[in-house]
């Protein structure tokens, strides 16, 4: 073989410009497809918030009842007396305000509302998730439920 014959060099093939545009293009399309379900996704996980905090405060609240035979005048004495350890819990995470209380008598129907994000005769459009139509109910029973 000669010394001075080359080996064949493998084409290389990089890239073109219209291909990377292409791909970009593409990304960006699956991008602007699932910004819209972003918040969708935050309020809901929202949602699920204020339902584990409305039931820790509903075991608060059956634990306070046993202690004192009626549930306590305000939330506030869930904290006060240790029966929750973290203030936050007392609050939704969407407005950041107290949640409404109303006290029941332990004798109070299943279905009766005791704790929720707002007063549960707030009208649709002002309730704090959903885009103002839903808001947390928590009922005499334990169960968190949606109100529509």
């Amino acid at each position: 073989m000669n010394a001075t014959a080359r080996l064949p060099q493998r084409a290389r093939r990089a890239f073109t410009l219209i291909e990377l545009l292409v791909v970009i293009a593409m990304i960006s399309i699956l991008i602007a497809m699932t910004m819209p379900m972003i918040p969708a996704v935050n309020d809901q996980a929202r949602i699920g918030t204020c339902e584990s905090r409305q039931q820790q405060v509903g075991v608060a609240l059956r634990l306070f009842a046993e202690d004192h035979h009626a549930y306590p005048k305000s939330l506030n004495e869930l904290y006060a007396g240790h029966y929750l350890d973290q203030r936050s819990l007392l609050r939704c995470d969407k407005t950041g305000r107290e949640y409404y209380y109303r006290p029941a008598p332990l004798t109070a129907k299943p279905e009766e509302v005791l704790l929720a994000c707002v007063d549960p005769a707030t009208a649709t459009g002002k309730r704090p998730h959903r885009h103002g139509t839903v808001s947390v109910l928590l009922h005499a029973n334990g169960e968190a439920t949606l109100t529509r």
